[in-house]
C-alpha cells in the first residue's frame, strides 16, 4: 500500500532514509465503525495518524460516556496512559460517523528507532507536542468558555464535525446534554 502524502509531509524533516524508515514501522489498519482503536484498560504503547474518518476520544464515568475530543485526518491519537504513564489506558478512541483508517506506530519500536538515530527526535516531540496540545486547547476552552461560546468555536473551527457527528457526542463535547445543545443551536439559528 503506498503511502499517503499526509504522512510523508509529517516526515518532511527526515532524510529520505529516515522517512523510509519511520514509514516501514507503520501498519495500516482500517477500523469498522464499532472497532475502537483503543479501549480502556489497553496497555499497548501505540500512536497512530488517521488517514480517513474521525475518532471520538472519550472516559466512562459513572455509567456515562465524556467525550473530550475527536481525532479527525492528519491528526494523532495514541494511547498516552501507557507511552507517558506507563498504566493501562484510561480512555477509549473509537470510530464516529463510519468508519475510520489509520497508520499505527508501536511506540517501543519508533523509541528505539529514534534512539539510534537522535537527529530524529522531534518527530516525537512533534507528534506528543500535538496531541498535548489539543487537550491543553480543550481544557482551557472548557474552564474559560460557556457551553455558548464552545459550540460557536465548534461551528467556526471544525464545521465538518456538525455534519459528520452525532449530537449526543457533540454535546458531551462541549459540556451539556444534547437537549440543550439543541436548545443552543435553535437560538444561535432565531439570532443569525
Amino acid at each position: 500500500m503506498e503511502i499517503p502524502n499526509h504522512l510523508m509531509e509529517r516526515l518532511a524533516s527526515l532524510s529520505v532514509d529516515g522517512a523510509q524508515a519511520l514509514v516501514g514501522l507503520a501498519e495500516f489498519r482500517q477500523l469498522d465503525k464499532n472497532e475502537p482503536y483503543v479501549r480502556e484498560g489497553d496497555t499497548k504503547k501505540t500512536i497512530a495518524i488517521v488517514s480517513a474518518g474521525i475518532l471520538r476520544g472519550y472516559f466512562q464515568h459513572d455509567a456515562k460516556e465524556h467525550t473530550f475530543g475527536f481525532v479527525q485526518p492528519n491528526k494523532v491519537a495514541g494511547n498516552l496512559d501507557s507511552i507517558l504513564l506507563g498504566q493501562a489506558s484510561g480512555r477509549f478512541f473509537s470510530p464516529v460517523g463510519g468508519p475510520v483508517s489509520l497508520w499505527e506506530f508501536d511506540y517501543e519500536a519508533v523509541d528505539t528507532l529514534l534512539l539510534e538515530n537522535p537527529a530524529w527526535e522531534h518527530i516525537r516531540s512533534m507528534l506528543l507536542a500535538e496531541i498535548l496540545g489539543d487537550v491543553l486547547t480543550w481544557t482551557r476552552g472548557y474552564v474559560v468558555h460557556s457551553p455558548e461560546e464552545r459550540y460557536a468555536i465548534l461551528e467556526e473551527q471544525y464545521p465538518e464535525l456538525l455534519q459528520q457527528v452525532p449530537l449526543k457526542y457533540l454535546a458531551s463535547w462541549i459540556g451539556v446534554t444534547d437537549v440543550t445543545l439543541s436548545r443552543i443551536r435553535r437560538r444561535r439559528l432565531e439570532d443569525s
